[in-house]
């Protein structure tokens, strides 16, 4: 057979498949490709896991000897904030830091809130407030509900917090003995980032 012939037998069989594919109306080269493309591509969420809060209780006021100074920039002048680091658990369930957190002022005043802060959506919620003179010390809040933080140049010493103590960069908390550490002074508070890089 002649060259000739074998290059016309190679043509018409290239015509005779892209017509049949014509005919199917489709490409006739889907095959070689795998298969047609989908133009309108819509991603099907009803799969994903749906965060849910787990339930929080209000633990004892915490004790004296288990108050950490925080330090922080945002809180009113003469305020000292301190964290009761047996209260301070991290929820592997939702990912939400849960704390008594103790503000003092120069003059004596004592406020205590346990409150819950989520890094991912960088939220706070106040489960209950404390107070020692009181009775109970201890009483839930009214509809507790999340909030923004909002952001540290916004004075707001709950950015603060998690911005240079609980979360990291990228919105996701730190690991719980690296908070008690920091408090400690044997590690150092996260450097506040630039308000462009904020999370």
């Amino acid at each position: 057979m002649s060259i000739f012939s074998v290059l016309f037998l190679a043509g018409s069989l290239v015509l005779a498949t892209g017509s049949a594919a014509a005919a199917r109306g489709g490409d006739p080269f889907d095959e070689y490709r795998g298969g047609p493309v989908e133009k309108d591509f819509e991603y099907d969420d009803s799969n994903d896991k749906k965060w849910s809060e787990s339930a929080a209780e209000l633990p004892p006021l915490p004790r004296e000897d288990g108050l950490l100074q925080v330090k922080l920039d945002r809180l009113p002048a003469g305020m000292t904030a301190f964290m009761d680091t047996r209260s301070l658990q991290l929820d592997p369930a939702d990912g939400v830091y849960r704390f008594w957190l103790v503000i003092r002022s120069r003059s004596g005043s004592y406020n205590a809130s346990f409150e819950g802060l989520r890094c991912e959506t960088r939220e706070f919620k106040v489960y209950g407030y404390g107070n020692p003179q009181r009775s109970p010390p201890v009483h839930r809040a009214d509809q507790p509900s999340w909030q923004p933080v909002g952001k540290p140049r916004e004075g707001t010493y709950r950015a603060e917090l998690m911005q240079t103590l609980l979360c990291d960069h990228w919105g996701k908390p730190e690991p719980r003995q690296q908070v008690i550490d920091v408090l400690r002074g044997l590690a150092r508070y996260h450097a506040p980032v630039a308000e462009s890089e904020e999370l």
